[in-house]
């Protein structure tokens, strides 16, 4: 009787196999108690794989991995097939694996010529048949057109006396790639240098017309050469599909399911069409394990169906955001083996970004999507590796200066004089001519002119560890003597570093110099460099001081009323009105300056026109007017995209506004994509640590949250509060706004305490910096009451919820979707505990 599982059952089994293998061998068999609750009986049948596993890792093995081995270890007591002692010149010594074709042997040399130990593998009897043949016969013609130093070596095959064919082939003494790294304790670099030899193996094969269809961690060997370097090895070809092969012939049949599913790309599960492609998505989750270690998709019912709906369905989350996932689990279910937080955070930093969106890309749904093939793949390991731009990022200007900076780590201390005259001389000469209203200062352009500034000036000489602000901190240092004569050039000079600094998220040295290009101009001068300069400086102070923003905006539009600074006094209301906004009103003044921009910009047939639609939409979310706000967010992404070949922050930050907007009518599924994109595109064009970017990435993690995905949310607003809390100070606006995102996830998770302080704290901050009417405090009152309900302080609770509740009427009306919001947690909170007044509108009770 077979006791061989069904495909169903196999799967649970070798998911859960898997699992245990990746956990401490005193956790295992409580981990499997847990996870097989609904079914007890498939413990022992773990246990059983366990132990055939392990006394495989002991001996000397031909590795065909753990879920090939399931099979065989369920079968052999009672219903082996039967082997010949001798095939060929060899004698088979043990079995020592069994992969979906067929037995796998140690096997010595028996003729006594030589002494070899080689791997010798059979046809299953109870898979023989023309088609199993066939393909048998493929793996030995394509084992033998692959002569390379990381492929297993075919070195002999035939039909033994009972007519079952047989490969013979290099015995390989290893461990799987992902298990030599785990044991090995690898660094990042070492495992990626592993792995891009992987990679490079496989393009090898996809250069004869090979697609290897089965990589997998167990079929990638790391072996030792005798001076202890690892080598790498690739196994069995077997499922592999010839691209030049007719496609009637059996072994270009794509429907046939010779495929392990955890690693089988989308095409693979629908039965579609192989292509080197198919390869690259098999690499991209050995690459997640490696980075990450566990594979990409969470998944609780271990059934085919369930493997299979994740990998056509599920997105994974970026590798960076999972190494901090797996290891705060690890902490809260007490691991005495979970790894120290600051490890941790240092290696999810090296793995923001690039590493993030190589591994990403290779598991895209789409093939198309993909890399085209394993050599592209290792080519943009390569690139990172020398701290190039990578292929999978968006090609802004942003990110290659980033990169250049990354890669050189200089100031440019012998070359800053040469550096300052093309900075200088750019100014000058843009400041005479007037050209574009100085476009120039814009960020990407700016970041543009540094990165040739950096080139042009002797990078390659400088100090390698002079990070590239101090660059702009020297250039600025020279202003003064450099245009000493002239100080509305210098004026200028000062307001174009100072939009660098901004760009690069230097917040402090942003506001010094912007204050610079203002005290450098005359007392008595009154034109577009002072309007500039207020205005560079207001933009600095953003999210810390709202009244000096507002005077200083209302200061330099004074000095822009001449008709040729009519874009820079649109660019100037703009700025005003999104000051308006941020700080909570009042509306209609920020509604009013963003219409005489619009007015202004459409005048002139002028791109940034995009600035104002932008932000007026954000008035009218905020008033809770979507109706409104809708077509202009609509227009301005269209002229962004239009106007832009490539991501921009402006149109990330309308993203992020359009995915507000289907938040706030509850159409969550449309809100995510936009604000993962968005966060995305930040991350590309100003970096992770710019104001900018950690605002988005905590609106993303109460999306998250919304849509019932704690864990990530958790993930991504830890990361970002902390982020905020370095860069930008407690007082600032924007840490105020993650202290209070990230305490209501905290709350939602019932981990109140945790959850209450930094919801005080937030509250704390943000009456410093509103108007005491502003509907922001009266929201967070609403939630902190909420959270204190909680822990059984109900008189603050009651409290805050009742005050928080009519704030929000106060400033937003009974219809607004937050109103409603603090209506339904006062009301739930009058049901369960009573209360001795209820606030609550006729139309809300």
């Amino acid at each position: 009787m077979s006791l061989t599982p069904s495909p169903e059952r196999w799967a649970r089994l070798s998911a859960l196999l898997l699992d245990a293998l990746d956990r401490p061998e005193a956790e295992r068999h409580a981990f499997l108690d847990a996870a097989c609750a609904d079914d007890l009986t498939l413990v022992p049948e773990v246990e059983r794989l366990l132990v055939a596993h392990a006394e495989a890792e002991r001996t000397d093995r031909f590795e065909v991995g753990a879920a090939e081995m399931m099979p065989a270890a369920l079968e052999r007591a009672t219903d082996s097939p039967t082997a010949p002692q001798e095939v060929g010149p060899y004698r088979l010594v043990r079995e020592v694996g069994r992969g979906g074709m067929g037995t796998v042997w140690l096997a010595e040399r028996a003729d006594g010529l030589f002494e070899q130990r080689v791997a010798v593998k059979l046809l299953r009897t109870g898979v023989l048949g023309p088609d199993a043949e066939r393909r048998f016969a493929a793996e030995r013609r394509i084992l033998a057109s692959l002569d390379h130093p990381h492929i297993a070596r075919l070195l002999d095959g035939g039909v033994t006396d009972a007519g079952q064919p047989y490969l013979v082939m290099e015995y390989i003494e290893g461990q799987p790639l992902t298990t030599y790294a785990r044991t090995k304790q690898l660094r990042l670099d070492e495992r990626l240098a592993l792995f891009r030899t992987v990679c490079e193996t496989v393009a090898f094969a996809h250069q004869n017309l090979v697609v290897h269809r089965d990589l997998k961690p167990s079929n990638i060997l790391v072996a030792e050469s005798a001076d202890g370097r690892p080598v790498v090895k690739l196994l069995d070809f077997g499922i592999a599909k010839l691209l030049a092969e007719d496609e009637d012939e059996p072994v270009t049949r794509t429907g046939q399911a010779l495929l392990t599913p955890e690693y089988a790309a989308p095409e693979q599960v629908r039965s579609g069409t192989i292509t080197t492609a198919t390869d690259v998505y098999a690499l991209g989750v050995v690459l997640y394990e490696l980075l990450v270690g566990h594979r990409p998709y969470a998944i609780e019912d271990h059934s085919a169906l369930a493997v299979e709906r994740a990998v056509l369905e599920a997105t994974p989350i970026r590798p960076s955001t999972a190494v901090r996932s797996a290891t705060q689990d690890q902490a809260s279910a007490g691991h005495s083996t979970a790894t120290d937080p600051s490890t941790t955070e240092r290696w999810a930093r090296r793995l923001r970004g690039d590493l993030d969106t190589i591994g990403l890309k290779a598991l895209r749904k789409e093939p198309e999507r993909r890399y085209r093939a394993a050599a592209d793949l290792a080519d943009d390991l390569r690139r990172w590796a020398e701290g190039l731009p990578v292929t999978a990022q968006p090609d802004t200007t942003a990110y290659r200066l980033r990169k250049f900076v990354q890669r050189h780590r200089v100031g440019v201390a012998a070359g800053a004089a040469f550096a300052l005259a093309l900075v200088l001389g750019l100014a000058g000469t843009l400041w005479q001519a007037r050209v574009a209203q100085m476009q120039a200062e814009r960020s990407e352009r700016v970041l543009t002119f540094l990165e040739g500034m950096i080139a042009e000036g002797g990078a390659d000489e400088g100090d390698p560890d002079t990070p590239i602000g101090e660059v702009i901190r020297q250039a600025a240092d020279r202003v003064d003597r450099e245009f000493e004569d002239d100080p509305v050039v210098a004026s200028r000079v000062f307001s174009t570093l100072a939009a660098a600094f901004y760009s690069l998220g230097l917040g402090e040295e942003t506001a010094q110099t912007a204050q610079r290009a203002l005290d450098v101009l005359p007392n008595d001068y009154d034109g577009p460099a002072r309007g500039r300069a207020l205005m560079t400086l207001a933009v600095s102070e953003e999210y810390t001081d709202f009244e000096a923003v507002v005077a200083r905006l209302q200061d330099a539009l004074t000095h822009l009323k001449d008709p040729a600074d009519a874009a820079l006094r649109a660019e100037a209301l703009a700025a005003l009105g999104d000051a308006h906004a941020a700080a909570g009103g009042p509306y209609d003044a920020a509604e009013a300056a963003f219409h005489e921009s619009i007015r202004l910009y459409r005048n002139l047939d002028h791109p940034d026109l995009f600035l104002a639609l932008n932000g007026l939409a954000l008035v009218h979310l905020n008033t809770g007017d979507l109706d409104a706000a809708k077509p202009l967010l609509d227009e301005a992404v269209a002229l962004m995209r239009a106007y832009y070949d490539g991501p921009h922050y402006i149109l990330a930050v309308t993203l992020s506004n359009l995915a507000a907007y289907h938040s706030l009518t509850d159409a969550t599924a449309e809100a995510i994509p936009l604000i993962g994109e968005s966060l995305a595109m930040l991350q590309a064009t100003l970096g992770p640590e710019h104001p900018h970017t950690i605002s988005t990435q905590m609106q993303y993690a109460g999306e998250l949250m919304t849509d019932g995905r704690p864990a990530e949310a958790r993930v991504e607003a830890d990361s970002a509060l902390r982020l905020a809390t370095e860069h930008l100070g407690l007082d600032h606006a924007i840490t105020a706004y993650g202290q209070d995102i990230t305490g209501r996830i905290y709350c939602d998770l019932d981990l109140t305490e945790a959850g209450i302080p930094l919801l005080r704290q937030s509250l704390e901050t943000q009456r410093s910096l509103y108007d005491p009417a502003s509907w922001r405090i009266a929201n967070s009152e609403s939630m902190l009451g909420s959270c204190l309900a909680k822990t059984g302080a109900l008189a603050e609770a009651e409290t805050l919820l009742a005050r928080g509740y009519e704030g929000m009427v106060a400033a937003r009306g009974d219809e607004d979707h937050g109103t409603q919001l603090a209506a339904q947690r006062l009301r739930a909170f009058c049901e369960t505990h009573g209360c001795t007044t209820l606030p609550l509108s006729e139309n809300e009770s």
